[in-house]
C-alpha cells in the first residue's frame, strides 16, 4: 500500500509536470502564432521584393514561412530548429534582411512594429466574450458551469440575457460547451446588429455576407429557431465554414447559399417574403485590436484583417464603394421594412457616410432608428442622424471598434406613427366616454338620493 502510494505520488507529480508543461508550451505557440498572423502581409511583402527567395519557397508551406520568417526577421532574429527552410532562409539571409530595410524605408517606419497598420501595433486586452446559444442552453446554467472554471465569470451589463464576460486569457478550446454549440466566442460589438435588427418568430431574413456563422446564428436564436434566414456566401471555403457553425449550434431555420448577395434576385418569389436583412459587408477591420480570433478569417487566411496602409485612401475608397453597394440591394428586396448596417472599422469613410449615401441615393425612403439608446457612445456629431448610430472603441468600452446603424422604411414608421395616433386617440375617447358616463352615473344618484 505504502509502494502504491508512493508511485500514485510520483505519478500525481509528473502529472502536474507534464500539464505545466504542455500549459506553457501552449501558451508560447499561441504568442507566436499571435505575433506571426500580425506581420503575415510584410511578410508577403519582403518575399515579393526577394525574387530568389519566393522561387526557392515554392514548394515549402506558406504558413510554415511565416512562422520561421516572422522569428528570424522580426521575433527572436534567429531561427529555431533546421531542416531544408533553414537552409533557404540562410542562402538569401542578406536579400531577406534588404526588403525589410526597403520597406522601412518606404513607409517611413523607424521600427518592425512601425511597419504593421496602426489597429494592429498595440493590443489591448479584451475580456473573453461568451454568446449562449439559447438554442441549445439557458445562460443561468452555462454561468454555473463556467464560474467553476474561472470564478471572474460576470453577466454581461449591456446584454446579460445571454452574454457572459471572462477574462482575456481565459482557455476554452476544448471546452464541451464550445465543442457541442452551446456557447459561442463572439465579441459584444459583434453581437449588436442581430440585436438591432430583432428580427421576429416565423420571419424570413437575410444575411448578406454570413460567414463565418456567429451572427446567422444569433439570428436564428433571436428567432427561436422559427422562420427562415438566407445566409449569403460567396467564398468555396467559407460557405464550409458557415455550415459547420449552424450544424453545431442547432441551427435548423438557415438555408446556406453559395453565391454573392448581390448577384440575387430581390424579384425572386422565395425571397417575397424577406423583411429583415443583416449587412455585415467587408471592411477595413481598423477597429480589430489584434487578438488571435480576430486576426483570421475562420478558413485560415488573414486578408483584409492586416493589410498595410500604404494605399489606404484608395483601399478604403474600395471599400466604400462595396458596403453602399450592398446596401443599396437590400433595400431592393420588395417586402423588407429593417436593415442593420454594421462594421468592425473606425472610419468614418466605411460609416456615416456610407450611411449619409445610402439615405440620399434612396431619396429619404428609409430613415434611421435610435438604436439601443442606453448606450452612450453615438456616431459623429457632424451629421444629423450620428445621435441614432452607435459606435464603439476597444480602449475605452472593452469592446471591438464597431459601428452600427438600423435603416427602417420611412412607410413603416409612418403606418407605426399612424397607429400610435389612433391608438392614443382611441384611448383618449374610451376615457372620455368613461368620465361622461361616470358623471351620468353620479348626476343620477345625486337626484335619487334627493328624492
Amino acid at each position: 500500500d505504502k509502494n502504491d502510494n508512493i508511485n500514485n505520488n510520483n505519478q500525481d507529480k509528473n502529472d502536474n509536470i507534464n500539464n505545466n508543461n504542455n500549459s506553457k508550451t501552449t501558451k508560447s505557440v499561441f504568442a507566436l502564432v499571435s505575433e506571426t498572423l500580425k506581420f503575415c502581409s510584410i511578410i508577403d511583402q519582403v518575399i515579393e521584393l526577394t525574387p530568389t527567395a519566393k522561387k526557392d519557397f515554392l514548394n515549402v508551406s506558406k504558413y510554415l514561412i511565416y512562422i520561421v520568417l516572422y522569428d528570424f526577421l522580426f521575433g527572436k532574429k534567429q531561427i529555431s530548429g533546421g531542416g531544408i527552410l533553414k537552409k533557404k532562409i540562410l542562402n538569401n539571409k542578406t536579400q531577406l534582411l534588404s526588403s525589410v530595410v526597403r520597406l522601412k524605408i518606404k513607409a517611413k517606419a523607424r521600427t518592425d512594429l512601425e511597419l504593421l497598420p496602426l489597429h494592429l501595433r498595440n493590443t489591448i486586452k479584451l475580456p473573453k466574450y461568451i454568446r449562449v446559444n439559447s438554442i441549445k442552453i439557458d445562460i443561468d446554467t452555462v454561468f454555473t458551469s463556467l464560474q467553476q472554471s474561472f470564478p471572474e465569470a460576470q453577466y454581461d451589463e449591456l446584454f446579460p440575457n445571454f452574454l457572459i464576460t471572462l477574462p482575456n486569457d481565459s482557455d476554452l478550446h476544448e471546452n464541451k460547451l464550445i465543442l457541442n454549440g452551446s456557447i459561442v466566442i463572439q465579441d459584444k460589438a459583434s453581437c449588436i446588429p442581430a440585436v438591432v435588427l430583432n428580427p421576429s418568430q416565423n420571419s424570413f431574413v437575410i444575411d448578406t455576407c454570413a460567414a463565418p456563422g456567429n451572427k446567422t446564428s444569433h439570428l436564428a436564436a433571436i428567432m427561436n429557431n422559427t422562420g427562415r434566414i438566407f445566409a449569403f456566401e460567396k467564398d468555396s471555403k467559407r460557405v464550409i465554414i458557415l455550415r459547420k457553425t449552424i450544424q453545431r449550434t442547432g441551427v435548423t431555420n438557415v438555408i446556406a447559399l453559395h453565391q454573392s448577395f448581390l448577384d440575387s434576385d430581390p424579384n425572386d418569389p422565395k425571397f417575397h417574403q424577406v423583411e429583415f436583412i443583416l449587412v455585415d459587408p467587408s471592411c477595413s477591420g481598423s477597429g480589430i485590436v489584434g487578438r488571435i480570433e480576430d486576426l483570421i478569417n475562420e478558413d485560415g487566411s488573414s486578408e483584409e484583417i492586416n493589410q498595410p496602409e500604404a494605399n489606404e485612401d484608395q483601399r478604403l475608397t474600395n471599400l466604400s464603394a462595396f458596403q453602399i453597394s450592398v446596401l443599396l440591394h437590400a433595400c431592393k428586396f420588395p417586402n423588407v421594412k429593417r436593415i442593420s448596417y454594421s462594421t468592425c472599422s473606425i472610419h468614418e469613410q466605411e460609416n456615416e457616410m456610407v450611411v449619409e449615401k445610402l439615405l440620399k441615393q434612396t431619396n429619404n425612403k428609409w430613415k434611421l432608428e435610435k438604436i439601443i439608446p442606453n448606450w452612450h457612445r453615438r456616431g459623429l456629431d457632424k451629421y444629423s442622424f450620428g445621435k441614432d448610430c452607435i459606435r464603439t472603441i476597444p480602449n475605452e468600452d472593452n469592446t471591438t471598434g464597431f459601428f452600427v446603424a438600423c435603416f427602417v422604411k420611412a412607410d413603416q414608421i409612418n403606418l407605426n406613427q399612424n397607429l400610435q395616433s389612433k391608438s392614443q386617440s382611441q384611448s383618449q375617447s374610451q376615457s372620455k366616454s368613461q368620465s361622461k358616463s361616470q358623471s351620468k352615473s353620479q348626476s343620477k344618484s345625486q337626484s335619487k338620493s334627493q328624492s
